[in-house]
């Protein structure tokens, strides 16, 4: 492979164990993407350059400069070095950093997800005289309650994630 470290088939063996038990993960199985791929790739590898995430993936290096920038602006990686050539070797800054800000993005979506329900639930009380009637219209309006009162304790674990975050800097 060009440019890539080949590992002793024996510590191959371990790191691809290591990413497939990661990439069953919650935390990563969630968001099942080219993006999961690549942070695991990172816990195993450290310093990446794109040509060798390609490599390793197999996508585009359009889609790798994508996700590359994605993972740069979450705080996941950053740029260690640039050689002569102008290839950038990226890392990812810590474990530690990583995983929180992998699971805060988990739950700013899950927020993001959560304000839709809660809107959702707000229209339905706006039409409860009309709705109300139809069958299946209370199971719903609960299990959109249940997601409603949760909004506060997922925006209390967003806001102590970030503490935790910006601590680690």
């Amino acid at each position: 492979m060009n440019g890539i470290k080949e590992f002793d088939l024996e510590i191959k063996k371990v790191e691809d164990e290591i990413i497939q038990f990661l990439l069953s993960y919650p935390l990563f199985a969630l968001s099942m993407s080219i993006s999961s791929l690549i942070k695991v790739f990172f816990i195993t590898r450290e310093n990446l350059t794109q040509d060798m995430i390609r490599e390793l993936t197999k996508r585009s290096k359009g889609k790798i400069s994508q996700e590359l920038k994605k993972l740069l602006d979450q705080g996941f990686i950053e740029k260690s070095s640039i050689s002569s050539k102008g290839e950038i070797t990226y890392t990812m800054k810590s474990a530690s950093r990583a995983f929180i800000m992998n699971f805060l993005n988990s739950q700013r979506e899950i927020f993001g997800f959560f304000n839709e329900i809660n809107e959702l639930k707000e229209e339905m009380d706006l039409e409860k005289e009309k709705l109300g009637e139809h069958h299946g219209y209370k199971d719903i309006y609960d299990v959109l309650s249940l997601f409603s009162s949760s909004l506060p304790l997922v925006e209390t674990v967003i806001q102590e994630l970030e503490k935790e975050y910006k601590r680690m800097e």
